[in-house]
């Protein structure tokens, strides 16, 4: 053992770092690298199997999304949170958290025509006044039949308290062109 330690690794206080030294420490490190990278993978490989056995992904947002032509008090019916505006018409959007959420906020993301509003927290909110808010309500104005997207999103909106006028708080009027 002696005698493959100092063919190998040792190198004496005069002496140079042989090719053989300096391969065996190349291999030890890529080696070394190698097991923290499928550690990794391993360990994301756990953590999205427990979701899955759980029956939910981590971070999952879910909520219930209404929209309600207001003249005619009619629900829309929504395909894959997409659905048609018709022009001149008034909606209101309702988007209410589900109860067993894994992820404690969110917001919305409203694709119409070719702008995007992010909405205001939805869930629990430390920067609110109240903390926390399972719904949020807003009308959209429609000026001509645009398609209208509805997306949930966790975490923190970019916009966030942003005075913007792409920025939806509960209760606002949003006019779509």
């Amino acid at each position: 053992m002696r005698r493959l330690y100092n063919e190998f690794f040792y190198i004496p206080k005069d002496g140079k770092i042989r090719d053989k030294v300096m391969l065996a420490h190349a291999v030890r490190s890529v080696a070394v690298i190698l097991l923290c990278l499928a550690a990794m993978g391993f360990g994301a490989y756990a953590n999205f199997a427990d979701g899955m056995r759980r029956g939910v992904m981590p971070q999952e947002l879910t909520a219930k999304i209404t929209v309600v032509d207001k003249a005619a008090g009619t629900p829309i019916v929504l395909s894959k949170n997409k659905t048609e505006l018709t022009d001149g018409k008034v909606y209101t959007v309702t988007v209410e958290l589900d109860e067993n959420n894994i992820a404690k906020t969110g917001f919305c993301v409203i694709d119409a025509g070719e702008l995007t509003w992010h909405t205001a927290q939805i869930g629990a909110d430390i920067s609110a006044d109240d903390h926390h808010t399972d719904k949020i309500t807003f009308e959209l104005k429609a000026s001509s039949d645009t398609a209208l997207c509805i997306d949930i999103a966790t975490g923190t909106s970019a916009l966030y308290g942003m005075q913007s006028e792409f920025y939806i708080k509960n209760g606002d009027i949003i006019d779509i062109k």
